[in-house]
């Protein structure tokens, strides 16, 4: 994203740099590591005090960024171990989650180790936060016991559509949320193996403050819908 002159709708964005990693130690942005791409627009803090002679922005979000990083906003292109990347933001916000997101037709797990599920139900283990699964009707084992995996969180809903061809992933927490889309099922191959193509956003604003805010309510909305079409059935 660019941020243009006598903009008042376009928001300075940072961050804390512990809160929500992979955060680059001198940006505050997203790392631009090997398959991971930043398309944020500003990349160092000389960047942000340029931006911010030339910019307007409201609710004094220049100062809190420079002095605070209070708010944050990242559109990052992941090619390689995308659900290791989700996996990274759920552990990583894992006491503040209130909602988790993963739909996707094929899910796969490890139950081990660096496996993206197994990590996933890791972190959200004793929390109250909301798991959403949405996937295909199981037929494999894999798949059925992935979603055993899932159901080892309470406080769970899994639903079925044998339509069902999107893959989407996110985060809800108090002060900030991510979601992911793109090509790769949340399996094991589609994280290791297979040539995958994602995009990453993120927002510390809620509702439609922001492009990258409302892309992210736009998707929230589409995962919210989907469970309510006519093939899609609960797995209890």
């Amino acid at each position: 994203m660019t941020l243009q002159p006598g903009r008042p709708d376009l928001v300075l964005v940072a961050v804390k740099l512990s809160s929500y990693p992979p955060v680059d130690a001198v940006t505050g942005f997203g790392k631009a590591t090997a398959g991971r791409r930043n398309l944020s627009g500003i990349s160092t803090f000389a960047g942000l005090r340029k931006a911010a002679e030339t910019c307007n922005f409201r609710d004094n979000a220049l100062k809190a960024a420079i002095g605070g990083f209070a708010c944050h906003m990242s559109i990052t292109i992941i090619t390689d171990g995308v659900l290791s990347a989700f996996a990274d933001l759920i552990q990583a916000n894992s006491r503040r989650l209130y909602r988790v997101w993963l739909i996707a037709p094929w899910i796969g797990s490890a139950d081990s180790g660096s496996d993206p599920v197994f990590r996933i139900v890791q972190a959200l283990n004793g929390t109250p936060c909301r798991l959403i699964v949405v996937t295909r009707p199981p037929v494999a084992v894999w798949h059925l016991r992935a979603i055993q995996s899932l159901r080892r969180h309470s406080n769970h809903e899994v639903f079925g559509s044998a339509a069902l061809h999107s893959k989407l992933y996110i985060v809800e927490c108090n002060g900030f949320r991510a979601a992911i889309f793109g090509s790769p099922n949340l399996t094991p191959a589609a994280d290791e193996q297979n040539q995958e193509l994602a995009v990453e956003f993120r927002s510390s604003r809620s509702g439609r403050d922001d492009p990258t805010s409302a892309v992210i309510s736009e998707l929230l909305s589409y995962a919210s819908t989907l469970r309510t079409h006519d093939d899609v059935v609960p797995l209890e």
